[in-house]
């Protein structure tokens, strides 16, 4: 966000920008689009392991078993009528 806004939090600590963030500033197109690829690549590395497979199917069952509750309740308010 930093980058994108042209802000520079180093001034804020007192400290000079290093060469790398002056880069990043004047290359903000292709520092956006390596940092998106980078982390694409990170994360499909991350979900290939498996290791995120329980905790996204504990999540999945949970919001639906939320979700059945709420249309449930909510069946079951239309038939009834009103109060």
């Amino acid at each position: 966000m930093c980058v994108v806004g042209g802000l520079n939090p180093f001034e804020t600590l007192g400290q000079p920008a290093p060469g790398w963030y002056t880069w990043l500033l004047g290359n903000k197109l292709y520092a956006c689009l390596m940092v998106f690829f980078i982390g694409n690549a990170i994360e499909t590395q991350l979900v290939s392991t498996g290791a995120f497979e329980v905790l996204s199917t504990y999540y999945s069952s949970a919001i639906l078993h939320m979700l059945y509750r709420i249309f449930r309740y909510r069946w079951t308010a239309c038939q009834s009528g009103p109060r």
